[in-house]
């Protein structure tokens, strides 16, 4: 499936050159999906895949964005991640710690505006992953403010559809 692959593809190279993503597109595009499968792969020197052994692990720190999100919510959760990368500098094994905001569409029609301080805080915090899961395009000039790499994920063709049937019909006869 395409979109899954470049999904893939995106998040991995963003997230390991601490580039902020912004993942936009329909549900069911396999945007939660994409960034799952990487998470379960990337566990740092105890991944099951050698390619991915040469890679920090994946911890991520989710949170659902609302039409009521608040600024402080926000500002706990990018608490929260620099006091693990914190704790964890010293570490043999460190993981990137990445926070996950889905429906982060919602969070821009806020009236308590915390979009205003994601942006604050991405600018204050490089050394965190960042990806954002929207399914609605955000206004262009919160965009420009956010300074994120942006993936707009298309909807797959039918070709697309009938191989990622194929392949998930011939694993299931394995």
């Amino acid at each position: 499936n395409r979109a899954l692959l470049d999904n893939l593809l995106s998040i991995f190279v963003c997230l390991n050159k601490k580039i902020p993503i912004l993942l936009c597109g329909k549900s069911g595009l396999s945007k939660t999906l994409s960034l799952s499968l990487l998470s379960q792969e990337m566990k740092g020197i105890y991944s099951r895949n050698e390619f991915f052994k040469k890679y920090p692990g994946l911890f991520i720190i989710p949170y659902k964005g609302s039409l009521l999100s608040k600024p402080f919510e926000i500002k706990n959760i990018f608490k929260k991640a620099k006091e693990l990368n914190e704790k964890q500098k010293n570490s043999k094994n460190k993981n990137l710690i990445v926070i996950l905001i889905d429906k982060i569409d919602l969070i821009e029609k806020s009236p308590y505006n915390p979009l205003k301080l994601i942006i604050s805080e991405l600018e204050e915090n490089q050394e965190l992953g960042f990806i954002g899961i929207s399914n609605q395009p955000l206004e262009l000039l919160k965009l420009e403010q956010l300074k994120i790499n942006i993936i707009l994920v298309q909807e797959p063709e039918l070709q697309d559809l009938i191989m990622t049937a194929m392949a998930i019909s011939n694993d299931i006869n394995k």
